[in-house]
């Protein structure tokens, strides 16, 4: 398990990050928080039924629980891991700030993927926790490196008529142990896989902005925090993260 990063560890992966667009910390969830995190979030995905911000796509089973924060606790530690928040201060010059709540995926066995291939705006940047082992069978992220930077839009022929991904040349699927975490620029190209095998996918998302880059438009508002929970805050440096991706009042 990593700690905090050394400096050529970091150097290495910021490299990484800015040539390819991406790169993975092995082991970045403290092995405690890790089990604590899995068994919560069966839980949750078993009784999802009953939490009010989670929500099932019909067309692949894939269940999202959003603001996971307020949901339960467990999870809050992921939105200031020293074993990666390092990386995001560093990419973001110390303007860092949540874009959204968390959110956790289930993506059940034998199931197609998510989604297709798309960018997302920002850009921002994305951490993906895996709660599980990931393997290439299993529905991982499929990323096309160096396209952050390219700066050119996906052809129109990436994903077929349902919507699922095609093979695109170039293309990674990122893989990983549990509680490994990938960094992404949310401008690379990337998508979800099908999940051929034979147990579910368990991730958590984490998107960091920069303070001066827009929020969620008010369509979105299921994916930010309460003003109550904000109000619950007590730590100065989670407060401050958490301040901006907030419901406005009497919206």
């Amino acid at each position: 398990m990593e700690t905090v990063p050394t400096s050529s560890l970091m150097d290495a992966r910021l490299q990484q990050l800015e040539h390819q667009g991406y790169t993975v910390v092995p082991g970045a969830i403290p092995t405690a928080d890790l089990k604590a995190m899995r068994r919560r979030f069966d839980e949750l995905i078993a009784d999802f039924g009953s939490i009010p911000s989670a929500v099932r796509t019909p067309d692949t089973d894939s269940i999202d629980i959003n603001r996971l924060l307020e949901v339960d606790p467990v999870f809050a530690s992921l939105i200031d891991l020293p074993s990666v928040l390092p990386y995001v201060e560093k990419l973001h010059d110390g303007d860092v700030r949540l874009l959204g709540a968390s959110m956790a995926n289930f993506m059940p066995a034998h199931s197609p993927a998510r989604c297709g291939w798309h960018q997302d705006g920002g850009p921002y940047t994305r951490l993906t926790f895996l709660l599980s082992d990931l393997g290439d069978d299993g529905g991982p992220t499929a990323v096309v490196p160096g396209t952050h930077r390219e700066g050119k839009a996906l052809p129109a022929w990436c994903n077929d008529e349902k919507g699922q991904p095609r093979a695109l040349p170039g293309m990674v699927k990122v893989t990983g142990k549990a509680g490994d975490c990938m960094i992404n620029n949310t401008f690379i190209w990337h998508t979800s896989t099908p999940n051929s095998s034979a147990e579910p996918r368990r991730i958590v998302w984490v998107v960091y902005k920069r303070e001066a880059q827009a929020m969620p438009p008010a369509s979105q508002y299921n994916l930010l925090h309460t003003p109550e929970y904000l109000a619950r805050q007590s730590d100065p440096r989670r407060r401050r993260l958490i301040e901006m991706a907030v419901v406005p009042e009497g919206a």
